[in-house]
């Protein structure tokens, strides 16, 4: 009965999210991490407001995307070489790269970055002229 009431609620927030209009192509945070913990984005995130938290800080405040062509001996990591994090949703797929990339669709949560780093991180998306950009998270001090 749980599983059945958590199935509702996470259909509820998707056809929200879908009825406010968000512009083509284009998701809400919530959607992007619902796609990555799939059956246990209720479970997991939404009982969960630190967590919750969080993984919305990532994806609003801790990321970005630079425009710089690629130089021959550059050491930025590309997004191809991290692992995917499909612990939970194992059909998730990479996010398209090379000349098929849009900045805006692009869901860092599926990648396994070390989102807890103490130095900002960058990884070149493979084909752009874009880096991605993984900012340190803050800590109360």
């Amino acid at each position: 009965m749980l599983k059945i009431f958590y199935s509702f609620a996470v259909l509820f927030l998707s056809l929200q999210a879908v009825a406010q209009g968000s512009p083509a192509g284009i998701t809400t945070s919530d959607q992007r991490i619902s796609e990555v913990y799939a059956d246990q984005y209720a479970t997991l995130v939404l009982t969960d407001n630190v967590r919750h938290k969080m993984l919305t800080d990532m994806l609003q405040e801790r990321t970005r995307f630079i425009v710089e062509k690629p130089m021959a001996g550059e050491k930025y990591p590309s997004i191809s070489s991290v692992e995917l994090f499909n612990k939970y949703n194992p059909q998730l797929e990479r996010d398209a790269v090379g000349s098929s990339f849009v900045k805006e669709n692009f869901n860092v949560l599926k990648y396994k970055i070390p989102f807890t780093f103490d130095r900002t991180l960058v990884y070149r998306i493979d084909g752009t002229d874009y880096l991605l950009v993984v900012e340190p998270q803050k800590t109360r001090k």
